[in-house]
């Protein structure tokens, strides 16, 4: 991928819906698929992952992040009235108003993209998940 790719990746993001509810859930897949423009099937299911390899989803996600794009995860921890705002699009997650763990895509301090159908988006936002280059 040159560097114009790269540009024309982290300046664009095409939503992506999730097709998958409630325990087994799949807003993680459709977050990751709109971030980094691909599709759906694309991107594992991280609960699977999880199940296979006997690791918690979050394990699963870093590791194809890192083989995939040479991008670690960083997991932000926020709440309170407090938000981290990040250049660009990111992923942030929280209680959603479904009463459910949640994962949207965020741009600049605003939540731009809700995979889930009724795009309610999220009661408040507890963590931020950017990523970053591995040189």
């Amino acid at each position: 991928m040159n560097a114009h790719q790269r540009r024309k990746r982290s300046s664009v993001m095409k939503p992506v819906n999730q097709t998958r509810f409630g325990d087994d859930g799949n807003c993680v897949q459709a977050c990751l698929a709109s971030l980094f423009n691909l599709e759906l099937n694309d991107v594992p299911h991280f609960i699977d992952e999880e199940v296979a390899a006997g690791q918690g989803w979050y394990w699963a996600m870093q590791l194809w992040s890192m083989r995939k794009f040479y991008l670690y995860p960083v997991n932000l921890a926020v709440g309170g009235g407090h938000t981290a705002i990040v250049d660009g699009y990111y992923c942030v997650s929280g209680l959603s108003y479904r009463g459910r763990q949640h994962m949207c895509i965020a741009k600049n301090g605003v939540i731009v993209h809700d995979p889930h159908p009724d795009n309610t988006g999220l009661l408040e936002v507890g963590e931020v998940l950017v990523f970053a280059k591995i040189m």
